[in-house]
């Protein structure tokens, strides 16, 4: 139910045919969108990092897990983003500024009066770790 986190909403249930009211206090719903998995096979151990989606808090996410990954001895990873309908797009841009070294260029569009409009990554990678998708 949308609202203010701490408000009260009262909700109509009809249960048997029979109708009483319940009161639930809102709350604000955190997600985390980034899941995390080492997996160990013959040839090493490669860290699985699956994103759901780019949302404001991703770019902590993904550098705690990537953190907790390189703790578990990966020698590389893998980045899913199946399923994953975008976001937030500084949020990429922070994520991508993760892998990438500093100042590629990860996005590039023009404003309606034709000025480019560029994303960059903005700071060193976390990790000199392979990534494959």
């Amino acid at each position: 139910m949308r609202g203010k986190a701490g408000t009260i909403v009262g909700l109509k249930v009809e249960r048997q045919g029979k109708l009483f009211e319940v009161h639930l206090a809102r709350e604000a719903l955190t997600m985390r969108t980034v899941r995390a998995v080492v997996t160990s096979d013959g040839d090493g151990t490669i860290g699985y990092l699956a994103l759901a989606q780019f949302g404001k808090k991703s770019p902590q996410e993904m550098r705690d897990a990537i953190a907790d990954l390189l703790r578990g001895n990966a020698q590389g990873f893998v980045l899913d983003l199946r399923n994953n309908p975008g976001g937030f797009v500084p949020a990429s841009g922070e994520i991508a500024s993760l892998f990438l070294d500093n100042w590629q260029l990860i996005y590039r569009s023009f404003e309606q009066n034709g000025t480019p409009r560029e994303l960059r990554t903005a700071s060193p990678p976390i990790t000199d770790k392979p990534v494959g998708s």
